[in-house]
């Protein structure tokens, strides 16, 4: 596992990864940042315990349970938003977080676990309860200059492709289209090869929004976008 790893100051877990074990980054002492997809169930016991320089924990819509002393005494954490997803928190999950201001959390998480030992010592100026929405996705058309492909390739941003409302980051699947064009999994970006000629090319992409704390990720869709190269 990666406990008390000193030299480690920012974790961003890969989509697709389900569990984070129990113990895993507990006493890394010089952690600052910490982002969890989705994609991950259970964060373990101990798993962040007494990283005591953690600023920034971003915890990603589809995570269900935060287990045993998860982010105790993570007291440098200012601001907390526990996605709708979560069903379950472990006893002293939150304990002992000097510096917050901030939990967001949905209001049958508050009314749970609001005054028990899951935020022992943690005492917020200020709750906030989340509303539960989904993300909805449509696809788009992007232009490509054919003078900038004949000299190499070039990667069309997810913004360009897709519209997500509300705005989040996608996650996305080529299922057919011109072997010119190659999906990029984790961002959903599309690169067009190098050489391509002029034309309009329709892409058919299986497509997610990933969400966040406070929308719902959408499932997965079949969309089709349109690349010009002109």
């Amino acid at each position: 596992m990666f406990s008390h790893r000193k030299q480690l100051t920012k974790l961003t877990i890969g989509y697709g990864v389900e569990e984070i074990g129990d113990y895993a980054f507990q006493y890394c002492e010089s952690l600052k940042s910490v982002s969890i997809p989705g994609s991950v169930k259970t964060i373990g016991q101990y798993a962040f315990r007494d990283c005591k320089k953690l600023r920034s924990l971003n915890l990603g819509y589809g995570i269900e349970t935060i287990s045993y002393e998860a982010f105790w005494n993570c007291d440098g954490v200012e601001t907390i938003v526990i996605p709708s997803s979560v069903t379950t928190l472990g006893k002293y999950a939150f304990e002992s977080i000097d510096s917050i201001k901030t939990i967001s959390l949905t209001r049958e998480l508050f009314e749970a676990y609001n005054g028990t030992n899951v935020f022992s010592g943690t005492k917020p100026s200020t709750w906030i309860i989340l509303n539960d929405n989904t993300c909805k996705i449509t696809g788009k058309t992007a232009k490509v200059k054919a003078k900038k492909v004949k000299k190499k390739a070039v990667t069309v941003s997810a913004s360009k492709l897709y519209k997500v409302s509300p705005t989040t980051g996608v996650y996305a699947v080529k299922v057919s289209g011109n072997n010119n064009f190659t999906v990029n999994p984790s961002n959903g970006s599309i690169t067009v090869k190098k050489g391509t000629k002029k034309g309009t090319y329709k892409i058919t992409v299986n497509v997610m929004s990933t969400g966040n704390a406070t929308l719902k990720a959408s499932d997965w869709k079949k969309v089709i976008v349109k690349i010009k190269v002109k």
